[in-house]
């Protein structure tokens, strides 16, 4: 009987992820993806302005050896299958990279991108979720080592001034930028039927 019931909460647990993704997480996913994506390319298109004019551009922590074959969707869509990240997670996610950006003047970039993503998404989850996962079952789903993963989020948590709380207005402005993106992204996919 235990056993049926578990079953039970099992099927309906599936069952909530499945209606949760029908009614617009994979936009969020897909949309968040398309704008940190586009950050990377505007942040790489000034750090190369600055490279022509002679300034230097540092390279950070965060910097990985080459830009990732995997894009920022594919990354999120792997977080939210694995770690079960929620929406507000996602959007909390985005709120700390802002954070980050205006905080270090550290923009986006392709090398940075993914390693950036990793730590506000691993910061969000622990912040807004209840269960917590080891730093290796994280680094399993970040796709990067335990101790790699640990060193980031500190370095990524100082940056930010260990500033994690989101309130709820700095949220809805956030949540409307995205429901903005996931209107273009459906009004470039009418044109194109």
């Amino acid at each position: 009987l235990k056993l049926q019931f578990l079953y039970l909460i099992v099927i309906e647990t599936l069952g909530i992820m499945c209606r949760s993704m029908a009614a617009g997480v994979a936009p969020t996913v897909e949309a968040l993806g398309r704008m940190w994506d586009r950050g990377a390319d505007e942040g790489e298109a000034y750090a190369a302005r600055r490279r022509a004019k002679g300034k230097h551009v540092a390279a950070t922590v965060y910097d990985a050896p080459g830009p990732a074959e995997e894009s920022v969707a594919a990354q999120l869509r792997r977080w939210w299958v694995h770690a079960g990240v929620t929406e507000a997670q996602l959007l909390a996610a985005g709120l700390y990279i802002d954070r980050f950006v205006s905080k270090t003047r550290v923009p986006l970039t392709p090398l940075n991108k993914h390693r950036l993503l990793m730590c506000a998404l691993l910061c969000a989850h622990k912040w807004l979720q209840d269960e917590k996962y080891s730093m290796s079952a994280y680094a399993g789903v970040a796709g990067t080592a335990p101790k790699t993963l640990s060193s980031l989020e500190r370095a990524f948590l100082r940056d930010i001034d260990f500033h994690l709380f989101v309130e709820r207005e700095e949220l809805a402005r956030y949540e409307g930028v995205v429901a903005a993106e996931i209107e273009a992204m459906d009004s470039e996919s009418g044109s194109e039927l």
